[in-house]
Parts: structure tokens; sequence; C-alpha cells
């Protein structure tokens, strides 16, 4: 009996060891809709991120938005990694997840690495309080669909990145 219960014991150590850092909540949540618009994007992740080596985005959806803003970046101050414009991506349609879902990967992939880009987004700061990250949104958020974005460096020295969207309709509901 006490084999068994060191055993069950090792095992459970060694899983929390080889357990990687991973979003665990949001707010507002992923896939959300808002009839509200957000102050402010509350990610919880599962261990400690250092934002000293981290990125964290918010941009708005369509793509079309955020990809003319980079365009008129792009040519004062070259803040694509090709120096050019970006490549055509997806309209999203608000109601379909699918199309959200595909435009967010484009747009992701796409901005991430960009320096220089806060002109196309509507986050204004990043603060870090242990696994909390929250994100300041600008005032006056217009009714649209947004993708939170990141590539954050975990306490374990592990990247993570990932995305999500949620939507702001003051005429839907939540």
């Amino acid at each position: 009996m006490i084999v068994r219960a060191l055993a069950l014991l090792t095992c459970s150590a060694l899983g929390a060891a080889h357990a990687h850092a991973e979003l665990i909540s949001s707010s507002p949540a992923a896939g959300a809709t808002l009839t509200e618009p957000p102050a402010e994007v509350v990610l919880t992740f599962s261990e400690s991120v250092t934002l000293d080596f981290s990125l964290f985005k918010v941009y708005p959806l369509p793509v079309e938005a955020a990809q003319a803003s980079l365009e008129v970046g792009a040519a004062h101050a070259g803040a694509t990694e090709t120096g050019g414009a970006l490549p055509p991506a997806p309209t999203p349609d608000p109601d379909d997840p699918d199309t959200l879902d595909e435009a967010a990967t484009t747009l992701a992939a796409q901005v991430l690495p960009l320096q220089d880009d806060e002109d196309a987004r509507v986050d204004t700061g990043v603060q870090a309080d242990g696994p909390t990250v929250t994100l300041s949104l600008q005032e006056a958020l217009p009714a649209g669909a947004y993708v939170v974005m990141w590539r954050a460096l975990a306490e374990d020295g592990r990247l993570i990145q990932d995305f999500f969207t949620f939507t702001y309709d003051p005429e839907g509901s939540e």
C-alpha cells in the first residue's frame, strides 16, 4: 500500500514537472460576443510570463482594416519584415466562427512578428502580475471582431504562441 502511494505521488510530481505553460482563462472569453466595449483584455496563464521577451497584441478584424494601417506604416517605417504590403487575407463574417478563425490565423501569422505596428492595433499597453497579463484597450472601441494574439516566454523557458477572437456588437446579445 505504501509503495503504491509513493508510486502515485511520484507520477503526479513528474506530470506537474512536464506540464507546459498554457492559457487557462481570458476576459473576454475566446469567441465571446460583447454588447459593451471592453476596456481591457485579461489573460491568465498556468504560470508566470516574462514581459521583456513576450509580445501581446490586439488587432481589429476585418483584416483589410489592419492591412491598410500596416501598409501606410510600412511605407514610412519599413514595418513588415519583407518591407512591403501584406498579402491578401480572407474577410471574416463576424457571425461565422470558422471565417473569423481563418482570418485571425492569417493575421496573427502576418503581424505577430512585426515591430512599430501600434497604429494598426487597439491595445494601448500591457502589464503582468505573475501569470496574469492585462492589455489595456483604446477608448471608444468600434464595433467589430478582434483578435488577441501572443507569443510569450513562460517561466519554464518555453515560448507559447496562440490567439483567439472576440466580437463587440452593441446590437447583439451576450
